[in-house]
């Protein structure tokens, strides 16, 4: 198990989805460039983003990475894919 950040947008997530867009979060910090600091979890991996089941979202860490944050993330994973 690893902490995650949700990217999938509230209003999609108002349709009750069975699977969310995530970028997972890890300590090792590498100085990567898809690399976004997140207090207290390290960084989430843009590079990494994985479509995950409901089912496997166990614990909700009561953590929001704000709006900075998860702007950088949507960004470079558009980035990454030349959207």
């Amino acid at each position: 198990m690893r902490p995650v950040v949700v990217l999938t947008s509230d209003d999609v997530l108002e349709f009750r989805q069975s699977a969310v867009l995530v970028a997972p979060c890890t300590s090792t910090i590498r100085g990567w460039l898809s690399e976004v600091a997140i207090d207290g979890f390290g960084v989430a991996q843009a590079h990494l983003v994985t479509t995950v089941s409901l089912d496997r979202l166990v614990e909700s860490t009561g953590t929001n990475v704000g709006a900075v944050a998860l702007r950088q993330i949507r960004e470079l994973v558009g980035e990454l894919i030349e959207l």
